[in-house]
């Protein structure tokens, strides 16, 4: 009896570990699509891309927008602070890389990398909040 009640926590904590590691996925490939996003603006910034503001997803429509306005991460951590807190940075990224595509598409090179480095300072924003929610997540 006592060493099925040991198997039975053992596969009770393996669900939860693969549980918080399949989470941890889903966030960090979130955060290299924005990385990617970041890069596209970089490369249409030096005149590598074609690419427009029109062209760039808004902050709900990314993958990590989707996880946190649709997703496992507004239902499972919309009660907690930290992730509240992601959502104006995370805006602040999208909305920062469209006005450096604007301001190099209207020759406002100062404006461009001053917009490329608001938008890489919320992503630094995003980022630490992200460690800090899946930290929280997996203290609890």
């Amino acid at each position: 009896m006592h060493s099925m009640q040991h198997l039975l926590e053992l596969s009770q904590h393996m669900q939860h570990s693969i549980g918080t590691s399949a989470r941890l996925a889903t966030v960090e490939l979130a955060n290299i699509e924005e990385l990617l996003l970041k890069m596209a603006v970089y490369k249409a910034v030096l005149g590598l891309s074609e690419l427009d503001e029109q062209t760039l997803p808004d902050e709900t429509e990314c993958r990590l927008g989707q996880w946190y306005f649709s997703g496992e991460g507004k239902s499972s951590f919309a009660g907690q602070a930290t992730y509240r807190e992601l959502a104006p940075p995370h805006r602040d990224v999208h909305e920062h890389a469209r006005r450096a595509l604007q301001r190099y598409r209207s020759d406002d090179l100062d404006g461009a990398l001053r917009a490329l480095a608001d938008m890489e300072s919320a992503n630094l924003t995003v980022m630490a909040g992200l460690r800090r929610l899946l930290g929280e997540s997996r203290q609890a």
